[in-house]
């Protein structure tokens, strides 16, 4: 076990995570801030690059692409089905492109309580069959960080199905 894993379970458990965690919906956008979620994606440009916003499953989808790129991440950020990606995230989809050299996909999937984890699978998917269509199944890349890394695990399963 590493001394980082140590010290955040020791804090998780000071900080009674798991407790806070199972209080109701309403108390959790309280905590969180995220009563009125709004995708806000910033406006961004830079002349190695193309970004453009589609939107899949209702949902918004930033692509920052090469000229020309035939390969792919998707990147799923964390927040618990809680928050948007932030904009200083989305902004990081540029650097990103650049040092992997990849073309950059950074989904808004949808948030609890109107949709739930079925809907985001649905919407992964959807960008997942959305993108077969311009790069080789090989070539495309998932990220994820913190929930964003379990949703991109159960796309695996989601898509094994």
């Amino acid at each position: 076990m590493s001394i980082k894993y140590a010290f955040l379970k020791k804090a998780a458990r000071l900080l009674n995570f798991q407790k806070i965690m199972a209080q109701p919906y309403s108390k959790l956008q309280q905590t969180f801030k995220t009563a009125a979620a709004v995708p806000k994606i910033p406006a961004m440009q830079d002349p190695e690059l193309t970004v453009t916003t589609q939107t899949l499953c209702g949902q918004p989808v930033l692509f920052v692409r090469h000229k020309p790129a035939q390969k792919v991440c998707v990147y799923v950020v964390g927040g618990g089905m809680l928050k948007y990606p932030k904009p200083s995230q989305a902004k990081e989809q540029l650097t990103l492109a650049k040092l992997t050299g990849r073309d950059m996909v950074l989904p808004y999937y949808p948030l609890v309580p109107q949709h739930n984890l079925t809907d985001v699978y649905a919407m992964l998917y959807e960008l997942y069959t959305t993108l077969l269509k311009t790069y080789k199944a090989e070539n495309i890349a998932f990220l994820g960080g913190s929930s964003g890394g379990n949703h991109t695990l159960g796309l695996i399963s989601y898509l094994k199905v």
